[in-house]
């Protein structure tokens, strides 16, 4: 199975999220990203 551009761009800012817990300055921004690239995958 391959990924798109889309699903390997949330993969990627999940990991990052993930790897940045608590040190993050903007974390309301990064969640309003992860959340906006879910609703792009689920049309």
């Amino acid at each position: 199975m391959e990924l798109n551009e889309k699903e390997k761009e949330l993969i990627e800012a999940i990991r990052n999220f993930k790897a940045s817990k608590g040190r993050m300055e903007n974390k309301k921004e990064f969640r309003f990203y992860i959340n906006r690239l879910v609703r792009e995958l689920m049309r």
